[in-house]
């Protein structure tokens, strides 16, 4: 769901998605890009995870892509976890969120 948001042109308040251990699912009457956007669109972080038996890390590549095709700008890790997000994989994702660089100042 995070993706399909994010590569949907008609929502303009989505600044950042992230899907972890997710893929694009193939809906009908939906397609990346299918609309065209009046700006940048949202920054996406794909994160899957190499050993996940669940969504395999093929997956989270399409995605990525997909959306980079579609004119977004996607960045792409693969960790070496399972389909259960660890502490490790939720630290990599809060790193990664706009805002969230030294010069934030939440406590």
């Amino acid at each position: 769901m995070a993706l399909m948001l994010a590569a949907d042109a008609g929502i303009g308040s989505v600044l950042a998605a992230v899907s972890v251990c997710g893929w694009l699912p193939d809906v009908e009457r939906w397609s990346v890009g299918a609309v065209e956007r009046s700006g940048p669109g949202p920054r996406v972080l794909v994160l899957n995870a190499r050993a996940d038996e669940v969504v395999p890390v093929d997956f989270g590549d399409a995605a990525v892509l997909a959306l980079g095709a579609a004119g977004l700008a996607v960045d792409a890790i693969v960790t070496e976890g399972g389909h259960q997000p660890t502490t490790g994989t939720l630290a990599t994702v809060r790193d990664w969120l706009p805002g969230s660089g030294s010069e934030d100042t939440r406590t």
